[in-house]
């Protein structure tokens, strides 16, 4: 068994948590963002649901400098999420810590159940929001 170096173990980490955004259908674009935290999009994974996702694979996590990044990243209007995957674990048991408000709204929303608006994925209403945008800079307005 060969050692992954920590970059390698990151953006494994990184490639799962897109590809679970992708199969479970909440964003079927999410990819791994490529120099995350350089460009334009913050983050370690690129999506449309309005999380900013910092993902963690090592032994030694602090969890508040790993909270202040992610906050810093998000810029204040994405929600802060944070996975870690513990050594010597699969991928599919690895941690999401977010902040409790956060969480109060996600059990709110699945206690509440699915209206036909909730049927609608986030990503297609955020991409029709920014097409409306793009039409009516085209107009003038």
């Amino acid at each position: 068994m060969s050692i992954k170096s920590n970059k390698a173990k990151g953006k494994e980490l990184e490639d799962h948590i897109a590809s679970r955004l992708r199969s479970s259908g909440l964003d079927p674009n999410a990819i791994r963002q490529l120099g995350s935290g350089s460009g334009k999009f913050k983050g370690d994974v690129h999506n449309a649901i309005g999380w900013c996702f910092e993902a963690k694979n090592t032994a030694r996590f602090n969890w508040k400098e790993a909270q202040e990044q992610v906050e810093r990243e998000g810029m204040g209007y994405q929600k802060s999420i944070i996975i870690w995957h513990a050594p010597r674990t699969p991928l599919n048991q690895s941690v999401a810590i977010i902040n409790f408000e956060d969480f109060i709204e996600l059990l709110k929303g699945e206690r509440r159940g699915i209206t036909d608006m909730d049927k609608i994925p986030k990503y297609l209403v955020n991409k029709v929001r920014e097409e409306l945008r793009q039409l009516l800079k085209y107009l003038g307005n």
